[in-house]
C-alpha cells in the first residue's frame, strides 16, 4: 500500500512585530522580531523596508537605525502578507 501525503500551504492571515517600542531613540539600534498567525504556516521569507530613509533605515532582518527625529512608515513582509506601522524617532 503507498500512502500519499497532501501538504496544504496555510496561507498567512496576521503578522505583527513583538517588540515595537513606543519610540525609537537616536543612537540606539533596535532588532524587531515577527510573529505570525497562523503559526504553523509554512515558513516564507519575510523582510522590512523603510518608506523615509532620512527618519530612519531598516535591514532586511529588522534591524531599525533611527537617523533624526521625526516619524517615518515601516513596511514588513512575511511571504506575500504585509503590514505597516508608523515609527516614531525622538533625540532623547
Amino acid at each position: 500500500m503507498i500512502l500519499f501525503a497532501l501538504l496544504l500551504k496555510k496561507e498567512i492571515t496576521l503578522i505583527e512585530i513583538n517588540n515595537m517600542p513606543d519610540y525609537f531613540e537616536i543612537g540606539k539600534d533596535y532588532q524587531l522580531d515577527i510573529s505570525y498567525i497562523p503559526e504553523d504556516a509554512i515558513y516564507e521569507e519575510y523582510y522590512f523596508e523603510s518608506y523615509d530613509e532620512t527618519i530612519f533605515t531598516v535591514t532586511q532582518n529588522g534591524i531599525v537605525t533611527p537617523l533624526k527625529k521625526g516619524q517615518g512608515v515601516l513596511k514588513y513582509c512575511y511571504g506575500n502578507f504585509c503590514d505597516e506601522q508608523l515609527l516614531t524617532v525622538k533625540t532623547d
